[in-house]
């Protein structure tokens, strides 16, 4: 059985890898798209009476829910269109830099998609699949509890990644 930390580093140099074919502006909204659907995951399932009380439900079906949440949005991230018009002229391919800042932010939308459904997998106990929890002390344990978006991503600091982006979002379409 492979390492759970072993599929997160394959997938986030294979989100890498695309981000590189695709372009860095490409990887941004898909960058705001997990944003997106992080904020809507903290502002429905903590401030929103009535799907607050939908959403209350075992981990294993939370799993469930936000991981099609993470997913469908991460889907139209990657199939949606260019911002703009401007930011594909400015975004034209000017060599190595922008194969590499695409790379970057590949790896960084792969680690925040792969994390977050691993994080959400995490709080129902590996329930699933016969996925087995890490053992206490590995390197796996350690990237589960303390290294994986969930656990570092506060609410405070998640709703201020929100406002840039969206602050970012009208600059660029203004």
């Amino acid at each position: 059985m492979m390492p759970l930390s072993t599929v997160l580093w394959g997938f986030v140099l294979i989100f890498g890898l695309m981000g590189a074919l695709r372009g860095w502006h490409k990887e941004v909204l898909v960058s705001f798209s997990i944003i997106v659907a992080l904020s809507m995951r903290l502002i429905f399932s903590q401030y929103v009476p009535f799907i607050k009380d939908i959403l209350n439900r075992p981990p294993m079906e939370q799993f469930y829910i936000y991981s099609a949440l993470i997913v469908f949005m991460a889907v139209a991230g990657y199939a949606g269109p260019v911002v703009s018009a401007r930011l594909a002229g400015k975004a034209a391919r000017e060599g190595l830099q922008d194969i590499l800042l695409g790379f970057v932010m590949g790896a960084f939308n792969g680690y925040m998609i792969v994390g977050v459904i691993w994080s959400l997998l995490h709080a129902a106990n590996y329930g699933i699949w016969d996925i087995q929890p890490p053992l206490e002390g590995t390197t796996s344990y350690l990237v589960a509890t303390q290294y994986l978006p969930l656990a570092w991503v506060s609410d405070p600091l998640l709703l201020t990644i929100f406002v840039l982006a969206a602050v970012f979002l009208v600059i660029v379409l203004v």
